[in-house]
């Protein structure tokens, strides 16, 4: 289910970068954020405005553009760092080689801006205008915003890993509970409860030295799985088996844990030797 919640949730992620574009014919991503008053009273300080595109060669005088400022063509990226002018046209100018260029002028402005617009710089003319939602973009690309987003995105990952380990350490207590009642059962010795315990505690290293049992843990703490008591068909004792969807399932028989025990204790015991 979760697997399936991340795959949606990239899906529309994907469709909410790649649609706009592809729907609206621009070449960069169709937002822009109206700053200042020279457009008041058609757009206003703040909007968020969604632009499409249009035939940049030969707009008529009065339609509003959305456009870049300088001399190189825009581009998906170089956009998103330049100036953005969103004005109406004033005027259209063709230089003597061919070149297309447009004077524009703010709605509320008494002069035309002091600068052109070549064609190449359009990126297209508004479809609508949302109020206020540009001033919140205009926030995240602020100095200020960058590090109030640092900061939020910080302290989602901390939180986020503390309620991973907070799993990870109700999975091992998750994992114990079988063999705690076999052993209030009086069927598991007190001492392959406390090495069960162990194993729970640090499977991360006992993984790592091939344990099977806690390879199994490692792999599945931060998984959903269940528990049950099943007889062993092997031994015909009780046994705690673990299971779950993509999850292998795992049986540990009391004799098997009190086996793994004894093992245990032999290979201390030969260490001890060696010293």
């Amino acid at each position: 289910m979760r697997t399936a919640l991340k795959s949606l949730t990239v899906a529309l992620i994907a469709l909410l970068l790649i649609c706009p574009p592809l729907l609206l014919h621009t070449s960069v991503y169709p937002v822009a954020v109206v700053q200042g008053n020279s457009m008041f009273p058609v757009l206003q300080n703040g909007e968020l405005v969604i632009f499409r595109g249009i035939n940049t060669e030969n707009i008529p005088n009065g339609t509003i553009i959305v456009a870049v400022e300088g001399g190189a063509p825009a581009n998906f990226l170089n956009y998103l760092v330049r100036p953005v002018i969103i004005h109406e046209v004033f005027s259209r100018i063709v230089n003597q080689y061919g070149r297309v260029y447009y004077q524009t002028k703010g709605v509320n402005n008494p002069y035309p801006d002091p600068f052109l617009i070549p064609a190449s710089n359009v990126l297209g003319t508004p479809v609508f205008a949302v109020p206020y939602l540009g001033f919140l973009f205009l926030f995240v690309s602020s100095s200020e915003g960058l590090v109030f987003l640092i900061g939020v995105l910080t302290v989602y990952y901390i939180e986020s890993y503390e309620r991973a380990k907070n799993k990870e350490k109700a999975a091992r207590l998750r994992f114990l509970i079988p063999f705690v009642f076999l052993n209030f059962e009086k069927k598991l010795s007190n001492e392959a409860l406390l090495r069960i315990t162990q194993l729970a505690e640090h499977c991360e290293e006992l993984a790592s030295f091939g344990d099977p049992t806690a390879l199994w843990l490692y792999s599945n703490l931060r998984k959903k799985w269940e528990y049950r008591i099943v007889k062993c068909e092997k031994h015909g004792d009780d046994a705690a088996e673990f299971f779950g969807k993509d999850v292998l399932t795992l049986r540990i028989c009391v004799k098997e844990a009190e086996q793994a025990l004894r093992f245990l204790e032999s290979q201390q015991l030969q260490s001890r030797q060696v010293l």
